[in-house]
């Protein structure tokens, strides 16, 4: 009989308070019947109250000594007891039955993934966006799509390169594209916060983001 799988969730933050209780919820809701630890690996210089807000919820808080969001997952990574890392930003909502889909994923050979998404205030360049993240491509693999790793191909792999300020996790799936390591894009959409494309241009967010990559 297969042993059934040890998760992690690792949730890099940065001044999150007003976030992390309904990504915190929405992770305990789908965690029933799943081995799950959660790890807020917190921004060394968050000024709000993260830590007092995530008391209220089964998990752990870490405050990192980084600033960069890559090594603040890479410090928290170290300590991890799962077999499986799933990293989630502290503004999403896990997909429904996500660790379900993670089983099935691992269990069909897969060693990396992630999902699909759909924004929380869904305006027309959004749910193009929203719908694209369905497929593979250029943009594929992003940290706001629940990315999820056996924790022996993210140790083998020395983890997110913290040369990345952003876009660290494109960089991960570009190097997993590259070495060929079977993944999986899940269409199951996990629920984005807007708020990046709400408070600055739509063309302007992507155009940082391609600049960073």
């Amino acid at each position: 009989m297969q042993e059934s799988n040890f998760y992690t969730v690792i949730i890099p933050a940065f001044n999150e308070a007003n976030h992390l209780p309904k990504c915190l919820e929405a992770i305990i809701d789908q965690s029933e019947g799943h081995k799950v630890e959660i790890i807020v690996a917190n921004a060394r210089s968050t000024t709000d109250d993260s830590k007092g807000v995530s008391a209220d919820y089964p998990c752990q808080f870490i405050d990192t000594p980084h600033n960069s969001r890559a090594a603040q997952m890479n410090h928290v990574a170290q300590m991890a007891k799962g077999n499986i890392l799933l990293f989630v930003h502290a503004d999403v909502l896990v997909p429904k039955e996500v660790f379900k889909h993670i089983d099935e994923a691992v269990g069909s050979s897969k060693a990396y993934g992630w999902f699909s998404y759909r924004f929380d205030n869904q305006g027309f360049l959004r749910r193009i966006n929203s719908f694209m993240t369905r497929y593979d491509g250029a943009y594929a693999g992003g940290g706001d799509q629940c990315i999820f790793i056996t924790s022996s191909v993210f140790r083998a792999l020395g983890g997110y390169n913290e040369d990345y300020c952003i876009m660290e996790d494109f960089e991960l799936t570009r190097r997993i594209k590259n070495m060929e390591i079977p993944y999986k894009i899940i269409p199951v959409p996990a629920t984005v916060s807007a708020r990046k494309y709400v408070k600055h241009n739509y063309l302007k967010v992507n155009l940082v983001n391609l600049k960073a990559l």
